[in-house]
C-alpha cells in the first residue's frame, strides 16, 4: 500500500524511525560523536529527524512524505518537496534494513511517479552519491536520467560534485511526447545551433581546450562534414515540435580500426537532458552505423563528462587503452563496441 502523508499527526513515527534505523545510528558519530550510550545517541538523532519534519518539512503545506507498506510493514519511504510548479526534489528515499535487495525502493518511487502524473506534467530531481550503485540503479529502473556532474539540493540551494544530479522528467502521454521531438539527418540550418550546443557543454566541463571539439574546423559546419560522404558519414538531430535543434550525434568512419565508425559529438542542450534522448541517440546511431556497414563502433571522452559516461557503458561500450591515433589529445578516455 502506498501511503500519501502531508500531515506530521498522520506520521506512524516508529514506522518511519525503522525504515531508516541504519542511517539514523550512522549519524551518531556525527551529531553526537561524545555519547557513549549508543541507544540514548540513536535517540536523540530519531528526536531530531522528527523535530524537523514537525517543524520544517510539513510546515509546507504541499510537502509531501511517501511510504510503501508491505504485509503490515513500513518498507521504503521518501519525501518530496514542491520548490515551484511543475518542479519537485526528492529525499531520504531508503528502505528497511531488514527488507533490501527486493526492490521496495523500486515499487515505492514507481508508485509516486504515477501519483506526481496525475496533475500533469512534472521535473522530479534527485542528488545520488556517485558511489551509490544500489541508488543509481533504483533511480535509473524508474525512469531517471543523469542530467549534471553535480548535484543540486534546491532546497539548500547548494551543489555537491560528490553527487549526481539526477532528473525524471514527466511532458504528458506518450503521444504529446511523440509530437514534440524527432529525430532527422542535419541540414545546414542546424549548423549554428548544434556548434552553440557542443561549446557550451564542452565550457560547463571546463573542456574549452585545445585537443577536443570544442576547436575542431568543422564545429561550425557541421552539415557540409557529414553531408559531404554520405557512405561514410552521418549525423543525426534532435529537433522539437517548433523545428529547434535540441542536440545530437555523428558518426564517421575511423581509419585505424578495421570496419570501425566512430561515434562523435553526442550533445544535447540543458532542456533536453533528464528525458533519456542521449541513450535514443546512440540507439539509432548504432542502427545507421549496421546500415553503413560498420561492424563496431568507437569513441573518445573525457573523465569530466561523467553523465555520457554513465551513458555509454550502459549501452554497451566498453573501456579500452588510448589509441595511438587517437585524434584529441585532451581526451582521456575511449572506448568501442561490436555491433
Amino acid at each position: 500500500m502506498l501511503r500519501k502523508i502531508t500531515r506530521f499527526e498522520d506520521l506512524n513515527t516508529r514506522a518511519l524511525m525503522d525504515v531508516y534505523a541504519e542511517s539514523n545510528e550512522e549519524n551518531t558519530d556525527y551529531f553526537y560523536p561524545d555519547e557513549a550510550d549508543k541507544t540514548a545517541a540513536v535517540r536523540k538523532v530519531e528526536e531530531g529527524f522528527l523535530g524537523f519534519l514537525r517543524t520544517e518539512f510539513f510546515a509546507r503545506k504541499e510537502n509531501v512524505y511517501w511510504s510503501l507498506e508491505e504485509n503490515g510493514l513500513w518498507v521504503s519511504a521518501c519525501r518530496i518537496s514542491k520548490v515551484r510548479p511543475g518542479l519537485f526534489y526528492l529525499e531520504a528515499l531508503e528502505t528497511r534494513p531488514d527488507c533490501r535487495k527486493q526492490g521496495c525502493a523500486s515499487r515505492l518511487l514507481a508508485g509516486v511517479l504515477e501519483e506526481l502524473k496525475r496533475d500533469g506534467p512534472f521535473r522530479l530531481c534527485d542528488c545520488v552519491g556517485k558511489r551509490n550503485s544500489a541508488s543509481l540503479k533504483t533511480h535509473e529502473a524508474c525512469g531517471f536520467r543523469i542530467v549534471s556532474e553535480e548535484g543540486f539540493d534546491y532546497l539548500l540551494e547548494e551543489a555537491d560534485d560528490r553527487d549526481f544530479g539526477l532528473e525524471y522528467r514527466y511532458d504528458g502521454p506518450e503521444t504529446q511526447k511523440a509530437e514534440t521531438r524527432r529525430f532527422a539527418p542535419i541540414t545546414a540550418e542546424d549548423d549554428a545551433a548544434l556548434a552553440r550546443i557542443v561549446r557550451h557543454n564542452l565550457e560547463r566541463h571546463d573542456l574549452a581546450l585545445p585537443g577536443t571539439a570544442y576547436y575542431d574546423e568543422q564545429l561550425d559546419h557541421l552539415s557540409g562534414y557529414y553531408l559531404s560522404d554520405p557512405a561514410k558519414r552521418f549525423y543525426l538531430v534532435l529537433r522539437d515540435g517548433a523545428g529547434r535543434t535540441l542536440g545530437g550525434v555523428g558518426l564517421a568512419e575511423l581509419p585505424f580500426f578495421e570496419r570501425c565508425g566512430e561515434l562523435q559529438k553526442l550533445y544535447l542542450t540543458d532542456e533536453a537532458k533528464g528525458a533519456g534522448l542521449g541513450y535514443a541517440l546512440v540507439a539509432r546511431i548504432e542502427d545507421k552505423a549496421r546500415e553503413l556497414g560498420y561492424q563496431r563502433l568507437y569513441l573518445e571522452t573525457h573523465s569530466n563528462l561523467r553523465a555520457a559516461i554513465h551513458v555509454y557503458e550502459k549501452s554497451g561500450y566498453r573501456l579500452i587503452p588510448r589509441p595511438g591515433e587517437a585524434v584529441h589529445g585532451t581526451m582521456d578516455r575511449f572506448y568501442i563496441k561490436e555491433l
